[in-house]
Parts: structure tokens; C-alpha cells; sequence
């Protein structure tokens, strides 16, 4: 290889290397969003959950009031 080809490998080599530093880095960022996001879907999840369980225990309540006045 001639002192010309050489450069020019080496020079190929530094813009793959640059090419996948910056492929790193936007994967990187693109991990940090999708973290971010599961965070907050799992946030909104506990808050429906708990919704879910009042409106739960509010139904129950009102039933079994429902069920004892039938009894009387």
C-alpha cells in the first residue's frame, strides 16, 4: 500500500469511527427518551390503578348498602 492509499484507508477509518460515535450517541438518546417515557407510563398506570381501586371499593360499598336495604 502507497503512502496515498494509506492516508486514504486511514481517512475512511476516522469517518467510520465518527459515523458510529455519532450512531452511539443518538442511540443513547433515544435509550434516554424511551426510559423516560416507560417512567411516565408506569407513573400513569399506578395512578389508573389506584383510581381503579376506589371506584372499586366505592362500588362495593354502595352494593352491599343496596343489598341490606333489600333485606329490611
Amino acid at each position: 500500500m502507497n503512502g496515498s492509499a494509506a492516508n486514504q484507508s486511514a481517512k475512511d477509518w476516522q469517518n467510520k469511527v465518527k459515523a458510529y460515535e455519532q450512531d452511539i450517541h443518538q442511540l443513547a438518546e433515544e435509550k434516554d427518551l424511551l426510559e423516560r417515557q416507560f417512567r411516565q407510563a408506569q407513573t400513569e398506570r399506578n395512578e389508573l390503578q389506584q383510581e381503579l381501586n376506589v371506584l372499586t371499593r366505592e362500588w362495593f360499598e354502595l352494593t352491599s348498602i343496596g343489598n341490606r336495604s333489600l333485606l329490611f
